[in-house]
């Protein structure tokens, strides 16, 4: 897919369903669900931003293949991750998905 002329992603990799977080530091931080490529749900990358426009890579806090013997998998040749949600709540950081 092109971007209209003009247009400058402010992360430049596949990311969907994101969540920004103003955590108690005054620093924002994103998740969403990560791609290697757009039809593939691999991971969750956490950034961070003091400003929203300039984003850091913290690190993929997730990653699908962290699964591959667990209960999820039990009666699943595969599992996708999705939609992730990340809270502070009582000084701890919280993530969902």
């Amino acid at each position: 897919m092109r971007l209209p002329q003009g247009i400058k992603p402010i992360i430049d990799t596949w990311m969907r369903d994101t969540c920004v977080l103003l955590g108690p530091d005054g620093i924002y931080y994103l998740v969403g669900t990560g791609t290697t490529a757009p039809w593939k749900c691999d991971g969750i990358p956490l950034y961070k931003s003091a400003d929203l426009k300039t984003w850091e890579l913290v690190k993929v806090v997730v990653w699908r293949d962290q699964f591959k013997d667990t209960w999820l998998l039990k009666d699943r040749k595969n599992v996708s991750i999705w939609a992730p949600e990340l809270h502070y709540i009582k000084g701890s950081y919280y993530l969902t998905f």
